[in-house]
């Protein structure tokens, strides 16, 4: 192993593919996803879903529990950066967040919910999600948070349907049985 010290200098006169190559050598050694500024090609093809194209989308969906499951990833919060207006999401962190076998189901799913989101808009060039090389996708900051939005909205559902929890400390019934006084 060989180390190296660069001034700020140094790197700010290295031709450019070096100092690509030293981002991604930084962030690959800090556990972060490589700058997608450079990489995200046709960022002007994703669109920002609002909650009403969520909503929609999610109705186009719901029969497929995996899809949904990515679905409902792609509205989880990261802490990885990205370019302005979009955000970062691993295709690995969905996959164990999902319960997948493989990234081929995460890439399925992520298709079938692009193809729901384009019938939706009527336009196919458009899309909900965009790849970034092989572990990472975007999607809008906008989308996210619809997304978020809409799981917010169902937990909260869900908490007001679900039944009062038992109230341990009643008294117990005359005639019960105190399963651990029997011999």
């Amino acid at each position: 192993m060989v180390g190296i010290i660069l001034s700020l200098e140094q790197i700010r006169a290295a031709p450019l593919e070096v100092r690509r190559w030293l981002e991604a050598e930084v962030l690959a050694g800090l556990g972060l996803p490589p700058n997608m500024i450079d990489q995200v090609t046709e960022p002007e093809l994703l669109f920002s879903a609002s909650q009403e194209d969520v909503r929609k989308i999610f109705e186009a969906i719901r029969g497929s529990l995996p899809v949904l499951l990515v679905f409902f990833e792609l509205g989880r919060r990261n802490a990885a950066g990205g370019p302005p207006g979009m955000a970062v999401v691993s295709l690995v962190k969905i996959l164990a967040h999902a319960k997948l076998s493989n990234t081929d189901q995460v890439l399925a799913a992520l298709r079938i919910i692009d193809d729901a989101a384009a019938k939706i808009r009527n336009d196919p060039t458009s899309h909900i999600f965009l790849r970034y090389g092989q572990d990472y996708c975007v999607v809008a900051e906008q989308t996210q948070r619809s997304i978020a939005a809409l799981w917010e909205e169902f937990a909260t559902e869900h908490a007001k349907a679900a039944p009062a929890p038992l109230d341990m400390s009643a008294n117990v019934p005359p005639g019960a049985i105190h399963l651990g006084q029997m011999r």
